[in-house]
């Protein structure tokens, strides 16, 4: 079996690590732009936010990851089991090294801003007036570099673990099976706002909010990927 785990793992890294370069190559482009420009314009202020772009990639690869990765594994002999592990820890490794990418580039990059001309791109608003944020960690008592690669990691592996077992199901069911689904999430989700569920949630959340929350977070995220292997273990190929 850790044969087998090392295999997969070795094919998921070989399948996306161009992609990853592609990505970090574009986000660093576009935010060496961006910083250029703020320099040859005068009063100039550039807002920045690299975990909002790293949240998408994440999602948007877990959802990949199931047709493009799952069916050539299991051809080539891979169990459902062992793929699903193999998956597992790639989505975390996955989340935790972009978390690291981008608060240790953010963290470099505020520090040599001696103009003070890029401003965070959360924005919040109190008293009239904006304030502007580099990381969701500035709005609670924890605002370390560990802390920020830890809620972006946990975010992360969320989205990943969401839009994974939104593949499956989109995969195994087709177009009108996850349509279905779709639509009773989205009465059910409709049904929680009209019922007050949702506004009782959200206001616990805000009366609550910490670094406790992320840990919520991440045990959330493990317990859906946990329930994507119900799908997948009965997966059929096409």
């Amino acid at each position: 079996m850790v044969t087998e785990l090392k295999g997969s793992l070795y094919y998921l890294y070989s399948n996306l690590r161009y992609s990853l370069l592609a990505f970090w190559a574009v986000l660093m482009a576009v935010l060496a732009i961006s910083v250029i420009s703020a320099l040859l314009i005068e009063d100039s202020h550039v807002s920045f936010n690299l975990p909002a772009p790293m949240y998408l990639f994440a999602a948007i690869f877990g959802f990949w990851m199931v047709k493009n990765t799952i069916p050539y594994l299991i051809k080539m002999g891979g169990t459902r089991k062992t793929i699903f592990l193999a998956i597992g820890i790639f989505g975390v490794s996955l989340s935790l090294l972009n978390a690291i990418l981008a608060n240790v580039i953010s963290k470099i990059i505020m520090s040599v801003d001696q103009k003070g001309m890029l401003n965070g791109g959360l924005t919040v608003t109190e008293n009239g007036e904006e304030q502007f944020f580099n990381h969701i960690s500035q709005l609670i008592s924890y605002d370390g570099l560990i802390s920020r690669i830890y809620i972006d990691t946990s975010i992360s592996f969320m989205m990943f673990s969401c839009l994974f077992i939104g593949g499956l199901i989109f995969y195994k069911y087709g177009i009108i099976g996850s349509t279905i689904v779709s639509a009773v999430l989205f009465l059910i989700i409709l049904y929680a706002g009209n019922a007050g569920w949702l506004g009782s949630f959200a206001n616990y959340i805000f009366e609550n909010f910490s670094i406790v929350f992320f840990y919520q977070l991440f045990g959330v995220g493990v317990v859906v990927y946990l329930i994507s292997f119900l799908f997948l273990r009965r997966l059929t190929l096409r």
